[in-house]
């Protein structure tokens, strides 16, 4: 069970509120994330687009617009070379649509994941050559690409890379020595010597940079009206690689999802809003939640089970009837996916509970026959139960091939770079890497690993971070409104949670014929007050600790309704305005318990 701990930064929540015109509690919850000065506050409260960073910050972005406006210019054929997972896509698009506006004899190639691997290679190079191309414009990869770009510069082509990972280095003398591939511009804001106000953006955001900074060079024959109406297309696709690549909602990432979600309530792009009417998903209504977990996976399952090319397509076309069709076929590939990941997800579980990774801190898990596109998820899902760094891997053509994510605690790539003489190939970031090494490393990796590992108990037990102690009763359709104003949530902004003790359960009744969801009636001891309380997630659990604490016979006293012995429990919880036929209503959702 996690550690409960409260946030307990201290400041002047009334008098800041009073300044922003919004409840005390909302300047509590900033501050909680960062958000403590009043510059800072109104950057998040009143931010626009009209805020974003200047492109030109980023080292080599005026350099990388200038060489790709000569080649427009010049009639040059260029080839962007993406990725197959959603920020690669879409940051394929943007590039697609910005670089086309602009007039250039563009085209694209999106490597597959399991024929090419990720990102740039000697193969694509050598075929964008053979095609005639001349200059080759990566998006979400390349910083990484030492040997396949020295190929095209041998071939006389040009190279710009775009990327947002982490600049590949080896360490000498305890130092970090980077080493950025010999393109003729790099725009990565994770290059040591940048300046860029802000890192945490993705591939796609950069990409949409490219696009603004590539603007200015063309603004004198440009149709202002319709590049204003691009641009907000582009901040949709933005928007949807930055959720998609679960980056943190902070800064102008915040600002730019925010907008990008209220674009897609009415989206400029056909396919999006193809794709949206598919999965049965109302725009008026549209959240991050249905961007990472219900059309995300739509595009990621093109990439991870056929090619990318369906995705990219989808996200091009213009023609209605060609739109239906991918978008069903991208619905389609996802149920494909959803059931092989849940296949993997359970041997995973029972290899770990068989106890074959007993007293590793580093879970490294082989499954054989699992498809190498979910390993990611299925690292993901893993990580999540058991709180471990974990690397999910199978085997592929050539050797092995493996996904890893990690805890806030364990910085997956730079343990991977201690190590990097296993790999054949990899890469990736703090929280996510890819990778691929020989079959018979694969037990080498998970010795050393584990040998270099120094997380200690207390990283390994996880901690739910707590907002404040606020009774349910402090909570109305004002207060709701304000804390509104933190939408949208996610990684960095995270929802805010409340702890609650000394709470009594006075009975519990399922809703809805599925017994998906419970709802309780409780009692607050303290202020003498009853409410309605909901858990949407592992009700048998939830039975099961109260039947360890309570007594066998509370459980079924709480579904009749009967409870004579208290049960009290002290709990984390969420609040937020609940709509249904038009009506809206306070509600309450349980999240953890003790």
């Amino acid at each position: 069970m996690a550690k409960w701990m409260l946030k307990q930064r201290g400041g002047d929540y009334k008098g800041l509120g009073q300044q922003f015109h919004v409840n005390p509690l909302l300047i509590l919850l900033l501050f909680n994330r960062g958000v403590y000065t009043p510059e800072k506050i109104s950057h998040y409260l009143l931010g626009k687009e009209t805020d974003f960073y200047s492109p030109s910050l980023m080292k080599d972005m005026d350099k990388a617009t200038a060489i790709v406006a000569n080649k427009i210019r010049e009639g040059k054929k260029i080839r962007i070379i993406g990725d197959y997972d959603i920020d690669g896509i879409m940051a394929t698009a943007i590039l697609m649509k910005g670089f086309s506006f602009f007039g250039a004899v563009v085209d694209y190639s999106i490597p597959h994941r399991v024929k090419d691997g990720y990102g740039l290679n000697s193969s694509l190079v050598t075929k964008a050559h053979n095609s005639g191309v001349d200059t080759i414009v990566t998006c979400d990869n390349g910083i990484s690409a030492k040997v396949p770009i020295d190929l095209a510069k041998s071939y006389g082509m040009t190279v710009v890379v775009t990327d947002h990972h982490e600049v590949p280095f080896h360490e000498v003398g305890g130092r970090k020595e980077f080493l950025l591939p010999a393109a003729d511009a790099v725009v990565d804001p994770k290059q040591q010597e940048a300046t860029y106000p802000f890192a945490g953006i993705c591939g796609g955001f950069v990409a949409y940079k490219m696009i603004e900074s590539l603007h200015t060079h063309f603004m004198e024959q440009c149709d202002e009206k319709a590049y204003e109406k691009l641009r907000q297309e582009l901040t949709e696709l933005a928007a949807f690689a930055t959720i998609g690549d679960i980056m943190d909602l902070q800064d102008e990432n915040r600002i730019l999802v925010k907008e990008g979600l209220l674009r897609m309530q009415r989206s400029q792009n056909l396919g999006l809003r193809t794709l949206m009417k598919v999965q049965e998903v109302d725009g008026k209504k549209l959240s991050a939640f249905h961007i990472g977990f219900v059309l995300g996976p739509c595009i990621n399952a093109t990439g991870r089970l056929d090619s990318p090319d369906r995705a990219l397509r989808l996200l091009l076309t213009e023609n209605v009837t060609e739109a239906v069709n991918l978008a069903t076929e991208l619905k389609e590939l996802n149920e494909s996916r959803k059931s092989l990941t849940e296949e993997a997800t359970n041997k995973a579980i029972e290899q770990i509970e068989s106890g074959q990774h007993q007293g590793q801190k580093v879970l490294v898990i082989y499954l054989e026959d699992c498809h190498e596109s979910i390993a990611g998820i299925v690292a993901g899902r893993i990580k999540e139960k058991y709180n471990r760094p974990t690397l999910v891997i199978t085997k592929a053509e050539d050797g092995l091939k493996g996904s890893a994510r990690s805890i806030e605690a364990y910085h997956i790539y730079d343990e991977m770079t201690k190590v990097s003489d296993i790999f054949t190939k990899y890469g990736g970031h703090a929280m996510a890497a890819g990778f691929s090494l020989p079959t018979e490393k694969l037990e080498e990796l998970r010795e050393r690993l584990n040998a270099n590992c120094t997380l200690s108990g207390e990283d390994l037990e996880g901690v739910v971070h707590l907002d404040a102690e606020v009774p349910l009763g402090y909570f109305n359709a004002g207060v709701l409104e304000d804390l509104a104003i933190m939408e949208p949530c996610g990684g960095g902004n995270e929802r805010p949670l409340f702890v609650r003790k000394g709470m009594q359960f006075l009975s519990a009744k399922y809703l809805g014929s599925g017994k998906k969801v419970i709802v309780f009636s409780v009692y607050d001891t303290r202020l003498n007050s009853w409410h309605e309380l909901k858990l949407f997630r592992d009700i048998e659990g939830f039975f099961a600790y109260i039947s360890e604490k309570c007594g066998e016979s509370s459980v079924q006293a709480l579904l009749n309704g009967n409870t004579t012995d208290p049960i009290l429990l002290d709990i984390v919880y969420t609040t937020g305005l609940n709509e249904f036929r038009g009506r809206r209503s306070l509600q309450y959702v349980l999240e953890y318990y003790r």
